[in-house]
């Protein structure tokens, strides 16, 4: 049994991370600096790591005392597991290394489906209820709440919309090259004709031929303060590189992801808020039978 001040602790870090996650896909949804987005998956990356440490020294701890097993199951420990090791493997971890390699981004679904596992911390709210309280109605709905944010993280991932507009960028990116294959057309023309393709074409970012850029949207500090290495994707048709902007996939992601955030933390203020009324209602009880 962990001690009050160990509990208040872990308490602490939950909510933490909660913020950050909840900060994190606002900043994505009102497209905030890639500075501050930045800083924000560090402290992701962080809180999931001090996580999925805690998990193991609490396993190393059951182990010594050969309850390891118990620890696991009936002790919830597969919750800690789910609720930390997947994001660091899966999603935090690969993002930071990227990062520290110069700007590697993730594949788009899978940066896709790592924000939806972020919603797993959602969670270790209900294990700090768990681990609150005792009676067995009070851990079914627990849960049965765990499901429902199970379930969340997976209908919140990559879908039919994303796909649909990874095609249509990757089309784009052959009909423009089919536009500008023309034999002994100059410079000038192929700029014209890529401006004016652009107007239809919003998320086309960047035009090079041959390492030459033929268009860019942005002038290049503007695409350093407010791009990072995953928001945007690259196409190479002939000798066109084509760059398409990923932010409103991943702002109507993060903005779904929110809106998740807010009925979870919902369901767990109306969940707390009947805990603590049972509890009490307990305690009630107890004391008139014991007059």
């Amino acid at each position: 049994m962990e001690n009050k001040p160990r509990r208040a602790l872990t308490a602490a870090l939950v909510f933490a991370a909660l913020a950050q996650t909840f900060c994190e896909d606002f900043a994505l949804a009102m497209q905030f600096s890639w500075s501050v987005r930045r800083a924000l998956a560090y402290a992701g990356f962080a809180f999931d790591l001090a996580f999925g440490a805690q998990f193991f020294l609490t396993l190393y701890r059951a182990a010594l005392n050969r309850s390891a097993a118990d620890f696991f199951v009936r002790g919830f420990g597969w919750l800690d597991c789910a609720a930390s090791l997947p994001l660091v493997v899966l999603y935090s971890g690969p993002s930071i290394l990227g990062l520290a390699a110069g700007g590697v981004p993730l594949v788009p679904w899978a940066a896709g489906a790592g924000r939806a596992l972020c919603l797993l911390r959602f969670a270790r709210l209900f294990r700090l209820v768990l681990a609150y309280s005792s009676p067995r109605l009070v851990k079914i709905l627990s849960l049965g709440l765990i499901c429902l944010v199970l379930a969340v993280s997976i209908f919140s991932g990559p879908g039919v919309l994303e796909k649909r507009l990874m095609d249509e960028y990757s089309l784009s990116a052959v009909r423009l090259a089919s536009l500008l294959s023309g034999e002994g057309e100059g410079r000038e023309h192929l700029v014209r004709e890529i401006r004016e393709y652009s107007r239809s074409v919003p998320e086309l970012l960047l035009v090079r031929r041959e390492a030459s850029s033929l268009y860019s949207r942005y002038a290049q500090p503007y695409f350093a303060a407010n791009y990072g290495p995953s928001d945007y994707i690259y196409f190479q048709e002939g000798e066109l590189e084509l760059f398409f902007s990923l932010k409103p996939i991943l702002a109507a992601n993060a903005g779904r992801a929110v809106s998740w955030m807010c009925v979870l933390a919902a369901f767990f203020t109306a969940f707390f808020m009947y805990t603590l009324r049972r509890k009490k209602s307990l305690k009630e009880s107890v004391k008139k039978g014991i007059r």
